[in-house]
């Protein structure tokens, strides 16, 4: 079926701008043909902008595909160049696993003394860490800083260990058997001064032990000259030193230095709720 479109030239009136005495331009009087143009041209608008965000989306997928395989293929390279540091990686997830094993023995399956030997068990991740590191050491390996992490990683966890042990029952036993709450720190006062020298305290404590297992593996496990990363300037025992005095300045010296600032700071918050 046709559509018929008429076109009309008039003169324009006399009062008209621009082309006095001429004829009108062409008015189209057939609409529907240009509504169909208009939509034709917005449709190929939308779906062009539609192909464009498609490809970019699809492309940043991509990206972050390729991203994340390299980093794979990284940390692998990284593991298989140094198996210290996949014992410890398996020593940290094994640490997680029996406190998680643990809780749930002993408050969803009311298996007590079962919760119990698994939570004790985590000491057993820890000798397992350092009989590798003495292993692979007294087998002629030389020492880097993954072993250095090894040393470390044992003694903040003997240091810290019970605490995260407790701090994850407490949690626990409040989610699934109805204990009480958690008890926040402090954060301001004496009490707040006195939570943070004991917090320092372990830090010391895990620093001497982490100090302590260095040595062995410096002078009875290995060599001076075999173990070099982890007792020279850039090594782990001058590290241990810098972490305990940056822990004192930023945690009790410095609550103990601003007592006032801790205590407006709390009267501010008393205020304000």
């Amino acid at each position: 079926m046709s559509t018929s479109c008429h076109v009309s030239l008039r003169p324009r009136n006399r009062f008209g701008n621009r082309g006095e005495g001429r004829g009108e331009a062409r008015q189209d009087t057939c609409p529907s043909q240009h509504s169909a143009r208009r939509a034709t041209s917005s449709e190929l608008m939308t779906s062009s902008q539609l192909m464009t965000g498609g490809s970019c989306g699809s492309r940043t997928r991509r990206a972050l595909r390729r991203a994340i395989v390299t980093g794979v293929d990284k940390a692998w390279e990284f593991l298989a160049a140094n198996p210290m540091a996949m014992v410890i990686a398996a020593g940290e997830i094994g640490f997680w696993v029996f406190i998680l094993g643990g809780l749930v023995a002993r408050y969803l399956l009311r298996w007590r003394r079962t919760g119990a030997v698994l939570l004790a068990s985590t000491a057993v991740v820890d000798l397992g860490v350092l009989v590798a590191t003495m292993i692979d050491l007294a087998g002629g390996g030389k020492a880097s800083a993954v072993h250095g992490i090894a040393g470390v990683y044992l003694g903040f966890s003997v240091a810290f260990g019970p605490r995260l042990v407790r701090w994850a029952d407490v949690r626990f036993a409040h989610r699934f058997a109805g204990g009480p709450p958690p008890v926040k720190p402090p954060k301001h006062g004496p009490e707040r001064v006195r939570h943070e020298w004991r917090e320092w305290g372990r830090c010391v404590l895990g620093c001497g032990i982490a100090a302590a297992v260095l040595l062995v593996l410096i002078f009875v496990v290995g060599t001076p000259e075999q173990t070099k990363p982890l007792w020279e300037a850039t090594g782990w025992l001058p590290r241990l030193g810098l972490i305990t005095v940056i822990w004192f300045v930023t945690g009790p010296l410095w609550q103990t230095l601003t007592p006032r600032s801790s205590s407006r700071a709390a009267d501010t918050e008393r205020v304000s709720s």
